[in-house]
């Protein structure tokens, strides 16, 4: 199965009261057949009632970090609190958000829940952090990074949790899948 697949599917599986979230696909590919493919697939979970977002933009500046600042912009954005941000080649597990989330939602002064992975990292951010910091910046190609240091320094904190891990299965570069939840609490 493609690793794009895998990736959408496991986001569109995450546990969560489905009116409090939403998928975000970020496709900044150049091949057409591909984002015809990740389109298509995201048609196909929508069909199942999915609440996902298939966005493209029409240029590449900033690369990741732009297509991360844009995605941010949208008007259904503005309605989550939350934003789990996964590579195109990671598949969390089905609990994922239920073993974060409320790592944020009990502690205000959190602005990061990060997680392990086989080979790096995953996490889950409070928007309104990041907002603070100035959002993403393009001026680097590690914007993950760049966001952490400018987060900290505006006095939030990070909470890391190495019980939860993201598993590798492939390597791909598009889309990145994005969750946004509008949680005030942990789901009932």
């Amino acid at each position: 199965m493609k690793v794009y697949k895998l990736s959408i599917g496991a986001a569109c599986a995450l546990e969560w009261p489905s009116d409090r979230v939403v998928i975000q696909v970020l496709d900044d590919s150049t091949d057409p057949v591909v984002k015809d493919l990740v389109e298509i697939e995201c048609q196909r979970w929508k069909g199942k009632g999915v609440n996902i977002k298939y966005e493209v933009r029409g240029n590449r500046k900033g690369y990741k970090a732009g297509a991360l600042k844009e995605g941010l912009k949208h008007d259904y954005v503005q309605e989550c609190e939350f934003i789990a941000m996964f590579d195109a080649d990671f598949q969390p597990e089905s609990d994922f958000l239920l073993r974060t989330v409320p790592f944020l939602v009990h502690n205000p002064d959190i602005a990061l829940v990060q997680t392990r992975w086989k080979f790096g990292t995953a996490g889950v951010w409070r928007i309104s952090a990041i907002d603070d910091a100035g959002g993403w910046k393009d001026r680097t190609t590690v914007e993950d990074m760049d966001l952490a240091v400018r987060t900290a320094l505006k006095g939030w904190k990070f909470v890391y949790v190495g019980a939860v891990k993201i598993p590798l299965w492939g390597v791909v570069y598009v889309p990145t899948v994005i969750t946004l939840c509008k949680a005030l609490g942990s789901p009932s």
